[in-house]
């Protein structure tokens, strides 16, 4: 049997610790919860239970490149279809708020991305820029996803997103108008003070 000298083996561990994280590698993610039926809508599907930030893309391991930021609405029951509610996620880099907003079945304004860097309204209105994502209903969950190069003001990886935060609320079936637009409270609302690494 032949011993290693301790120098030997430390050596031959943190080789082995560090090849096991670079196997380990790939998409961060971050989730924080909200309390269950504490919802003031009247179908579960206005219930926030979670929300997941991380990102997707293709490889694995050392070798997984982030392409996707992709944000999971986890709801307490379907998503509806009519399009009488308002599902939103947001976060902010840099001081830029960046939202996506997302009324399946709207007839009109279904689907909404924004990111405003507190720029002065112009004669159109806010001054921000418009960004396209897509949204797919997964279960009991909303599925975001928006291409990271899409997103204005250049975001890198690496950016720290803070200021997470999802609501739902009652809209009209346009997608356009609903309770809050006129001062009454939201159906749900879940947010966290952690940030996440967009990795």
């Amino acid at each position: 049997m032949r011993l290693l000298r301790p120098a030997l083996l430390l050596a031959a561990v943190a080789t082995f610790s560090l090849a096991g994280s670079a196997l380990a590698a790939g998409p961060k993610s971050l989730t924080f919860a909200d309390p269950a039926k504490d919802n003031v809508s009247p179908t579960a599907s206005g219930d926030i239970t979670g929300v997941t930030f991380t990102t997707s893309g293709p490889g694995k391991g050392a070798a997984y490149k982030p392409k996707n930021l992709v944000v999971t609405l986890a709801l307490g029951g379907a998503p509806g279809t009519n399009g009488t509610t308002m599902h939103h996620v947001g976060w902010t880099i840099d001081g830029c708020e960046y939202y996506m907003n997302a009324a399946p079945g709207a007839r009109v304004s279904a689907d909404f991305g924004f990111a405003d860097c507190g720029s002065a309204p112009d004669a159109t209105g806010d001054s921000g820029t418009s960004f396209g994502f897509s949204v797919l209903p997964k279960g009991n969950s909303l599925v975001f996803k928006v291409v990271i190069k899409d997103l204005p003001n250049k975001v890198q990886l690496g950016s720290d997103l803070g200021g997470l935060n999802a609501w739902t609320d009652a809209v009209e079936p346009t997608g356009f108008f609903g309770p809050a637009s006129f001062g009454q409270p939201l159906y749900d609302q879940a947010r966290t003070f952690q940030e996440y690494t967009l990795g």
